[in-house]
């Protein structure tokens, strides 16, 4: 017999402070001088962040590992 399929992620989003965030992947000179950076830094900029982060709780001191959205990360938080 199989067991049951959990849920991997929350069925609804939550709002996380940005500096509670801890990025898993550097952000070097040359993800930020990419084209495609620029354009979705000018779209974050313009509208703000439409995808939300993908974060997982890091601990009970309320950090979160960032585990999908490094490149709307990095523009959200510039504008802190």
């Amino acid at each position: 017999m199989s067991k049951p399929v959990r849920i991997s992620f929350e069925r609804e989003a939550h709002k996380v402070p940005l500096d509670s965030i801890l990025p898993l992947r550097p952000m070097t000179k040359r993800i930020t001088d990419s084209k495609r950076y620029e354009r979705i830094a000018t779209s974050v900029g313009a509208v703000g962040v439409i995808e939300p982060l993908v974060v997982a709780k890091a601990g009970r001191d309320g950090r979160h590992m960032l585990l999908d959205g490094h490149l709307r990360y990095m523009p959200s938080e510039n504008k802190i």
